[in-house]
């Protein structure tokens, strides 16, 4: 049985930068969705279960990058032809400011208005 999530996801390319909690550095990818709650993230190598990132996520409409901090749910091996990334990972937010999440959610909004505009 799925559960029903909390936030609704939205399919959205963002530039995000995550690290483990007690590495320096780390990769910088794009996002495959993301939503109030969590985000979908390329990963250059398995993470287990639990395993705690800091993020941060560059929306196009905020000139400082949203720093959270998550921790991976899920991984699966995604493999698409000519990527480097073989493996997806669900990553739920542990540490987000409110405003924070109000970005989030209205830069979803305001592509979800934009996308529908375009149908027209």
């Amino acid at each position: 049985m799925f559960k029903k999530r909390k936030f609704k996801r939205k399919d959205i390319s963002i530039k995000i930068e995550y690290r483990l909690a007690l590495d320096k550095l780390g990769p910088v990818a794009q996002s495959r969705n993301v939503s109030e709650g969590g985000i979908c993230i390329p990963l250059i190598r398995k993470l287990g279960p639990k395993a705690v990132l800091n993020l941060k996520i560059y929306l196009t409409a905020f000139k400082k990058p949203i720093r959270a901090a998550g921790k991976i749910v899920w991984t699966n091996q995604y493999s698409p032809r000519g990527k480097k990334t073989p493996f997806i990972a669900g990553v739920k937010f542990t540490r987000l400011d409110p405003a924070d999440r109000q970005k989030i959610k209205k830069y979803i909004e305001t592509i979800e208005r934009i996308e529908i505009e375009w149908q027209k």
